[in-house]
């Protein structure tokens, strides 16, 4: 088993986590996205019996996974939320881990889920990616095509990090432009002495 030091990047829908995530790789460090892990496996079908059987309709004639349609699904029952992370997430987080455990030195993962699932206790250090409220929602409306309505959906059923207190992990605050969000970035890496 590799010895490595794990950080989390994570934040809520909209905050430029995946920004931050790309900053960092392009500086040279292993960054590894939970959100491509998942597509990888939903490309091998791997939840495809279980989508089939618990959210009906969103498996395509041609066996391919119709997100628009499940994330209707999910974001309007909190339930059937749940119950995907329940399905989905701990065998994310397992392949994630796993990848992890195959590089040295410091490995960076972008983890969407974090708090919600308890999956901190994971990693040596965990970056926060915050962002105004007005920000996040103009975000997602350009990149998802979402209205008001589905975009603040998104964001309510999601973890509150501006409720955490906590001085063991790190806040990256994405409240200006890109090149102000390198600049952050750069000086928390340093600060971490990576």
């Amino acid at each position: 088993m590799t010895q490595n030091k794990k950080i989390a990047i994570t934040g809520g829908i909209g905050t430029g986590k995946s920004e931050v995530a790309k900053i960092i790789r392009g500086m040279g460090h292993v960054v590894l996205s939970c959100d491509e892990i998942y597509s990888r496996l939903l490309d091998e079908g791997k939840f495809r019996d279980v989508f089939q059987e618990y959210f009906p309709g969103v498996i395509d004639a041609d066996g391919t996974l119709d997100r628009k349609k499940l994330s209707e699904i999910v974001f309007s029952d909190k339930k059937k939320l749940e119950l995907l992370t329940q399905v989905t997430n701990p065998v994310v987080m397992k392949k994630a881990l796993s990848e992890m455990e195959k590089e040295e030195g410091t490995v960076f993962c972008e983890v969407p889920l974090l708090f919600e699932n308890g999956y901190e206790i994971y990693f040596d250090d965990v970056i926060i990616v915050e962002r105004r409220l007005f920000a996040r929602i103009k975000s997602l409306k350009i990149r998802s095509n979402l209205s008001d309505a589905d975009v603040m959906a998104r964001i309510s059923a999601q973890y509150v990090y501006e409720s955490l207190n906590d001085s063991s992990f790190h806040v990256i605050y994405n409240d200006s432009d890109l090149e102000s969000l390198h600049a952050e970035t750069i000086k928390l890496l340093e600060k971490l002495h990576i």
